[in-house]
């Protein structure tokens, strides 16, 4: 009795693990055509990787179909970390115009305190004040090349 409920179990756990592991492969690939995701991989990449998700489906249905959970748990997270790297890009990218604009509001707000200072704090030279300046105009040159990259 106990070989036939270890065997129900792992074939519970493999179906589980291989099921997990195809809605991957069928996520990923989908992600990858669609229009709106196409700024965040290369065109050579997204071929690639569509190419790679074929051969994974179809190792799947034939080489791997015999294949048990560790296997499929294993390539699952190994495609997993793949997808996780596009899927960041993408949720950067929706983020970045907040992130971008608070930062800028931030700059700007440096910029009116140190305008602030020549009345309310008079004992504070202009060569500090230009330093700190310098720096906020250092950070938005910095902030515009990497927006360019």
């Amino acid at each position: 009795m106990k070989w036939y409920k270890d065997r129900d179990e792992n074939k519970i756990k493999t179906d589980e693990a291989k099921n997990n592991f195809e809605s991957l492969v069928y996520a990923f690939r989908s992600w990858l055509r669609e229009d709106e995701n196409e700024e965040y991989v290369q065109e050579e990449q997204r071929e690639s990787w569509i190419e790679k998700l074929n051969e994974m489906e179809e190792w799947l249905y034939e080489d791997g179909s015999d294949g048990n959970h560790t296997i499929f748990r294993k390539k699952r997270e190994d495609l997993q970390k793949e997808f996780t790297v596009y899927q960041k890009r993408e949720s950067f990218d929706k983020e970045k115009t907040k992130t971008v604009d608070a930062s800028k509001k931030v700059l700007t707000k440096i910029i009116d305190k140190v305008a602030e200072l020549a009345d309310k704090k008079p004992w504070i030279v202009d060569e500090e004040k230009k330093d700190i300046l310098d720096k906020v105009e250092e950070i938005r040159s910095w902030m515009e090349e990497e927006l360019a990259k």
